[in-house]
């Protein structure tokens, strides 16, 4: 940037203190707004923008991704992945132990649900879900059994369903399993022997338990919606009842926002609708974190004879990745402000740098035209009160960008404000004054010696003054003060034209003016300004009878004799 190859620069902050690192990051982009004769900078704008929260959500999605990728690789059952159409893409490391084989081994060779099913004229589009346990013999089945399991003869319980996104589209299919052929052998055997049948045993209840595990460490519960009775009921675990609730009890759980699904739902498992029934709702009971409750629950029919008897299900808690959407969306909206925010902007200081400068220019050519003489004081006389506003602008632009960044310096000092009130309000409307319009000051005090801001504190007087001024072509502009407990309050009441009602809301806001001209810095200085010493500030206008501004800012009292 020094030498001009740049003109702006962005860099990544994190914040120290004692050589320790805060956990806030920042993103800084400086700006050379002016370069002297040598084409040096002269004057840099830093901005500071705060990532902390980007890089919050970043970390959380990173830490649920590794969550749920450890939960695939860690699971106790065997767990296969397939492509949406139909090939295995991934397996974990206790299914790939169970087949003696490895991802890429797998890949490679191009297996598919076709091939693990047995079903060559399989439609995949039509599967919804699928449990059984396979018998794999060699030769029939030898591209997978040679290829995938290397075995003559295996049995293998298997289940398998489609994945779909919110949209219904499918993304793949979920199988799960577990090789049972040593356990079909035992089966045989148990029919001799009691102790294999104890074993089985052990191995189902030991199966059971790590599916209960499963479902515990992924936050999954299952759930069931009986069709007779109309009730949905919760297990914690496999067999463990947790909740039974009926469809009204239900319902009262549900907020507002998610009734008429959750209807939806209800309404197509009464009507015995096939296919798996998807969705995410919103309850109205709040989670320890005092995050509000969102499940997602997935329902597929169990079908008895070719008709449904009832649905079974999953049910997840996704609070959290909801509450990260809802962030998300906050910030997008954050980001929209500031953009709208930027181009308003733009868009006055466009219009409200090119009037003067123009003036300024058109002025400067008329003197190298024919011209009169007389007419050159007119041209100097434009041209100086055009640079005056130009000026000025500048002036508040970079006091606003100075107080948007902190480095606006607070030095209250003693200041008899009786003293100086009066010949600071004098002074301002001596330049500016109206013929018949009433200047008045009200000082109820002959010596107030308190420790201010002076510069600062006259500043907002100048500009508030100034504006009433502007506005007001007859009757009175009151300028008055007073202190109470700890308090400088001064008030400025005009006659003047007044502020349209739809107006007062955004009055302090910036590039917001009460009239149709201006650049609408003015009361925004005065508003931040106040607030950045600690003060507040009030308006009130009426429109066609005039307008009372008012501020008041804490300060500590001296010295005070009152009239």
């Amino acid at each position: 940037m020094i030498d001009g190859k740049s003109e702006t620069l962005t860099i990544q902050l994190k914040e120290y203190e004692n050589d320790q690192i805060h956990s806030n990051n920042y993103t800084a982009t400086l700006s050379v707004l002016r370069r002297d004769k040598h084409k040096r900078p002269s004057v840099i704008i830093i901005s500071k923008t705060d990532t902390t929260q980007d890089r919050i959500r970043q970390a959380l999605i990173k830490e649920s991704m590794l969550r749920y990728q450890s939960l695939f690789n860690s699971a106790l059952v065997d767990m296969v992945y397939y492509d949406a159409d139909g090939y295995i893409s991934d397996m974990n490391p206790k299914s790939l132990s169970a087949m003696g084989i490895d991802n890429e081994t797998i890949r490679k060779q191009r297996i598919s649900l076709r091939d693990v099913l047995g079903m060559k004229d399989l439609d995949i589009n039509k599967l919804e879900y699928f449990y059984a346990t396979q018998l794999y013999t060699s030769p029939n089945d030898e591209r997978v059994l040679n290829k995938m399991l290397g075995r003559k003869k295996l049995y293998y319980e298997l289940q398998v369903m489609p994945i779909h996104d919110k949209f219904g589209n499918r993304i793949g299919f979920f199988g799960t399993g577990r090789n049972v052929t040593e356990s079909a052998n035992s089966y045989r055997i148990l029919k001799e022997n009691s102790k294999e049948l104890q074993i089985v045993k052990d191995n189902v209840s030991t199966y059971v338990h790590n599916i209960d595990y499963v479902l515990s460490a992924g936050g999954i519960s299952l759930i069931k919606y009986h069709l007779g009775t109309h009730t949905l009921t919760i297990y914690s675990e496999i067999g463990h009842e947790k909740y039974s609730l009926t469809q009204t009890r239900a319902l009262a759980f549900v907020d507002s926002s998610s009734e008429k699904q959750a209807l939806r739902i209800l309404n197509k498992m009464d009507n015995r609708q096939t296919g798996n029934i998807l969705a995410e709702v919103k309850t109205c009971i709040r989670r320890k974190d005092r995050l509000p409750l969102h499940l997602q629950l997935n329902f597929v029919p169990t079908v008895v004879n070719g008709e449904i008897t009832e649905y079974f299900g999953l049910i997840r808690d996704i609070s959290e990745i909801k509450a990260v959407e809802e962030k998300l969306a906050e910030e997008s909206v954050r980001a929209q402000e500031v953009e709208t925010v930027k181009n308003a902007f733009l868009h006055n200081m466009s219009h409200e740098i090119r009037t003067p400068l123009n003036t300024v220019v058109g002025f400067s050519e008329l003197f190298q035209m024919e011209h009169s003489p007389e007419d050159e004081a007119i041209f100097i006389n434009e041209i100086k009160d055009n640079s005056a506003s130009l000026l000025k602008l500048i002036n508040d632009i970079l006091f606003l960008s100075r107080l948007d960044a902190g480095m606006i310096t607070l030095s209250p000092q003693p200041v008899d404000f009786a003293s100086i009130f009066a010949g600071r309000c004098s002074s301002i409307w001596d330049n500016h004054k109206q013929e018949g319009v009433e200047y008045k000051i009200q000082s109820p005090y002959n010596r107030l010696v308190v420790e201010i801001d002076e510069p600062n504190v006259t500043m907002v007087i100048n500009k508030i003054i100034t504006n009433a001024i502007q506005y007001t072509k007859s009757g009175s502009v009151l300028a008055r003060y007073e202190y109470i407990a700890d308090r400088l309050l001064v008030s400025i009441e005009d006659t003047g034209c007044g502020i349209k009602k739809e107006n007062l809301e955004n009055i302090f806001g910036r590039f917001v003016t009460g009239a149709n001209n201006g650049a609408g810095l003015g009361l925004s200085i005065c508003h931040e300004l106040v607030h950045y010493m600690g003060g507040t500030i009030e308006l009130t206008s009426t429109e066609g009878k005039g307008t009372t501004v008012w501020f008041s800012i804490p300060c500590k009292l001296v010295e005070m004799e009152r009239k």
